[in-house]
């Protein structure tokens, strides 16, 4: 029954435009009635009417070739200021302004404000009329509102789930859900009293101002902003922009041949479904401020241009065709088949075409038409129609259907994750993954690219090298039913030999025999398999070593006792020898008393403890002593004796048991709570003659730190 309606409507509206040429045509106000080339809104009447509200100068109404214009001076409309407008099924049309809401029945008008009635807000810019003539009121600031002929209703931030009250655009959809276009807050969809919010935060909209939307009878929605353009079709959404030569869209219409009218901020873009053609030369670069569409008449309101119109022609092409139904699934050599329907408004016989997305195109023919997929994949299956004249729809929406064969193969793999480089012999380590359509176990297989290839396993393997080179590691994955990947892409590891140690340092040389305290040379030397520079540890005998270095180093003992000496080397990257053979040295001569200083740090910071340690050591009989420990601090050059630290030397009165070691005793210790000067620190040590102060007994032991001033972040260890 609402076929043969919309047939008879364009049947109408055919028999009034016989006369009328295919193509563009522009009203301005050189050439016709019209009051103002500044246009905000247009709409069509059941009857051919075209209603055109301008920016500042009323409504204008063309009828055949007569134009009517209301005003505030010579009728009931509200303002001159119009700002939207719509037609319901009853003709009636309601005038949005930005005073308030106007409607003109026939020859009646009747207004609506927030004085006499429910209107959320005064400023109108948008109007909607949604099933049952309800009709859907945007407002500036005041969000949305219904009107149902006897109630209104308000839909706010405050009072509903609309996510802001400044309204771009409205819109209702094939299904009869509402659409709501916000200035800052994306586009919002109510459907049975509930609410859902697209934004850039969940969609693929490149802004979250909606300039409009186009709504086609299959559900499909465009949307359009000042950067892009969007279709959503039940939960999915397309990033559109491609289409058009101007990312902003301004105003979006889909007409009943399925061509879907692109207006934008300069020309016009049409889209049959697959390809796009535009019309800015044709329409002169217009800036599209709105848009409507009736029949084979597609009108174009713009701010600068007056109305512009395109015209079918006399023989109207077929309706868009509705979207092919057809199963969701199939199977890859068994025939699937779709199915769609059209009307032509003259009733010429149609004739259907399906495009499979697989290359292929039906031949035109009924509207049942079945096809085998020869591989498996997603496909998009869309139609269009043709009449008996040769006139050619727009593509129908499409209809997503899953080809398969039974059991589908998994995903090729991720590239082989591993190490870029290795030594020959060394383990290496890889994984992959992959992901199987139909949920199914996967097991992995690995190509080592040296000729090697692993059994099927788990994601993560290991294998090594036994030749230098570059190789290529490469997966590919295996579900329960032993179908394949293809191989994954590679990746590339460099196989070398591996670093090897130094030789064995040759026995240290140096003297044989030597006497206490006596500075002696020693000497080794190794060689680097790769050449690589080499460093060298000699370890004394004594408990102490010399610390890496180059390959002579000098030491000295303090007490008589034979000696072993041997030495390490390492190279660059921490391969280290075995160590050398022993070379031994008998130290003789008199010993003497030793004294040792030693710190728990070489630098310390304020916050931090200074701890001072001294030993005593001695290897004769027992002895007498005097021990004197003297300080030198950063701003004076003056020798302060321990423990009072004055300048009048203080010795330390000690008898030293014999061959006896005394110590480590912390002797010093001081917190640095407050900044102190800056500088190195030095304390000395020696042990004397009882009762004099210059026949040393030892050598004389000076130990030196440094104070640096704050540094908070570090810690007292």
């Amino acid at each position: 029954m609402r076929q043969l309606v919309f047939v008879c409507i364009l049947a109408v509206i055919i028999a009034g435009s016989l006369a009328l040429c295919q193509g563009w045509h522009s009203y301005t106000t050189s050439n016709c009635g019209i009051t103002s080339n500044r246009l905000t809104a247009v709409t069509l009447d059941g009857d051919g009417r075209i209603y055109v509200g301008t920016e500042a100068s009323g409504l204008s109404v063309v009828y055949g070739v007569n134009w009517t214009t209301y005003t505030k001076a010579n009728s009931e409309v509200l303002s001159d200021r119009i700002k939207a407008l719509a037609c319901d099924s009853g003709n009636r049309i309601w005038i949005g302004t930005d005073v308030g809401l106007s409607m003109l029945d026939g020859g009646e008008w009747e207004s609506f404000t927030t004085a006499n009635s429910g209107l959320a807000e005064d400023w109108v810019v948008s109007i909607a009329i949604g099933p049952d003539d309800l009709v859907w009121v945007g407002t500036h600031a005041g969000g949305i509102c219904s009107f149902d002929g006897a109630t209104w209703e308000t839909f706010d931030v405050e009072s509903s789930g609309l996510p802001s009250d400044s309204i771009t655009s409205l819109s209702v959809g094939g299904n009869g859900e509402l659409w709501v276009g916000t200035k800052d807050a994306g586009a919002s969809i109510l459907i049975n009293d509930e609410w859902t919010v697209f934004d850039q935060t969940n969609t693929l909209l490149m802004s979250d101002h909606i300039n409009g939307f186009g709504a086609c009878r299959s559900g499909v929605i465009w949307v359009g902003t000042p950067n892009g353009l969007c279709s959503y079709d039940n939960g999915y959404w397309e990033d559109r922009t491609s289409l058009i030569f101007d990312a902003d869209a301004r105003a979006i219409v889909i007409d009943d041949f399925g061509f879907r009218w692109f207006g934008l901020r300069s020309g016009i873009t049409r889209f049959d479904g697959d390809y796009a053609v535009d019309f800015d030369v044709e329409v002169a670069n217009a800036c599209v401020t709105s848009t409507a569409v009736r029949g084979g008449h597609v009108l174009f309101g713009t701010r600068d241009h007056g109305l512009c119109e395109y015209r079918y022609g006399a023989n109207l092409p077929p309706t868009m065709p509705s979207t092919p139904y057809a199963p969701d699934t199939g199977n890859s050599g068994v025939e699937v088949e779709f199915e769609t329907s059209a009307e032509d408004p003259e009733g010429d016989d149609v004739l259907l075409q399906f495009d499979f997305d697989d290359g292929t195109l039906s031949d035109w023919g009924p509207a049942i038409q079945a096809h085998t997929y020869e591989s498996i994949g997603t496909y998009r299956v869309a139609a269009r129609a043709k009449d008996e004249n040769g006139n050619v729809s727009g593509l129908s929406e499409s209809h997503t259907i899953v080809i398969s064969v039974g059991n589908r193969p998994p995903y090729k793999p991720t590239p082989p994750n591993g190490p870029v480089a290795a030594y020959i012999g060394q383990n290496v380590q890889f994984s992959t993954s992959s992901y199987d359509p139909d949920g199914d176990e996967m097991e992995y297989m690995f190509n080592w690219g040296d000729g090697a290839l692993t059994d099927w396993g788990a994601a993560q393997r290991s294998h090594a090298y036994e030749a230098p080179g570059t190789f290529q590691v490469i997966a590919r994955a295996r579900d329960v039913g032993e179908r394949l990947s293809t191989w994954s892409d590679a990746a590339s590891i460099v196989i070398t030999m591996p670093n090897q140690a130094p030789s064995q340092p040759t026995v240290p040389s140096g003297p044989d025999e030597g006497l206490v305290d006596a500075v002696y040379v020693f000497s080794t030397s190794a060689e680097d398999p790769e050449g690589d520079d080499v460093e060298f540890l000699f370890d004394w005998g004594d408990g102490s070593d010399s610390g890496w270095g180059t390959a002579t180093a000098t030491h000295y003992y303090r007490r008589a006792d034979t000696y072993f000496i041997c030495a390490i080397a390492g190279d660059e990257h921490g391969a280290e020898s075995t160590w050398s053979e022993y070379h031994s040295i008998a130290i003789s001569g008199s010993a003497k008393p030793i004294i040792e200083l030693s710190s728990n740090r070489a630098t310390y910071y304020t916050g931090q403890t200074v701890k001072l340690f001294g030993s005593l050591i001695n290897d004769l009989d027992e002895l007498d002593v005097d021990i004197y420990v003297a300080a030198r601090f950063p701003w004076d050059d003056t020798l302060l004796f321990y423990p009072s630290f004055s300048d009048v030397p203080q010795p330390i009165r000690l008898t030293l048991a014999a061959q006896s070691e005394f110590g480590p005793y912390n002797f010093f210790e001081y917190v640095i709570e407050n900044p102190i000067p800056v500088g190195t620190y030095a304390f000395f040590g020696a042990v004397v003659s009882p009762g004099t102060q210059f026949e040393f007994l030892s050598e004389v032991e000076s130990l030196f730190f440094d104070y640096a001033g704050d540094a908070t972040w570090l810690s007292d260890e």
